[in-house]
């Protein structure tokens, strides 16, 4: 895991605060949700993650853009998991929603040097603009210097 940024608002302002959320403040990457969704086997830590979500001792963000990932391998089978799915899982848990994607939130993303690939740079925007820790196996992502990170 690697943590340099410092906790925000929920809300991508772009103003950093020292105010902590009362509760855990995660956001999905792309693989992490389809693997909860699915059912898959994912790392344990990740797992008691979305289970404290489920139980609204944490929250989560799906970013827009991990939808749009996700509505693309949908449509080429690669994946099970649908937007339905995906919208399901919003109604039933109240502790997860919707992180749209921002003129701020690409603004953060200018900033990102070390995720190259557009797409993790704005789900890793995404969650730095809200200050949430990034559930993710991926590598890349998971060796930046400007998020947190769990898997």
């Amino acid at each position: 895991m690697s943590s340099t940024s410092p906790a925000k608002n929920n809300a991508p302002t772009g103003s950093v605060t020292t105010a902590m959320p009362s509760i855990p403040l995660y956001a999905a990457d792309t693989v992490a949700l389809i693997l909860r969704l699915e059912k898959r086997t994912m790392g344990a830590d990740v797992r008691q993650a979305f289970l404290a979500v489920e139980q609204g001792k944490a929250e989560l963000l799906i970013p827009a853009m991990v939808c749009t990932e996700m509505m693309y391998l949908a449509e080429r089978k690669r994946i099970t998991a649908t937007i339905g799915d995906v919208e399901s899982y919003l109604a039933r848990y109240t502790a997860c929603r919707e992180a749209p994607l921002t003129l701020a939130i690409v603004k953060v993303a200018q900033t990102i040097r070390d995720i190259p690939e557009l797409h993790d740079r704005l789900i890793a925007a995404t969650a730095i603009s809200y200050g949430a820790t990034l559930l993710t196996n991926d590598t890349t992502i998971r060796a930046s210097l400007h998020l947190q990170t769990l898997w």
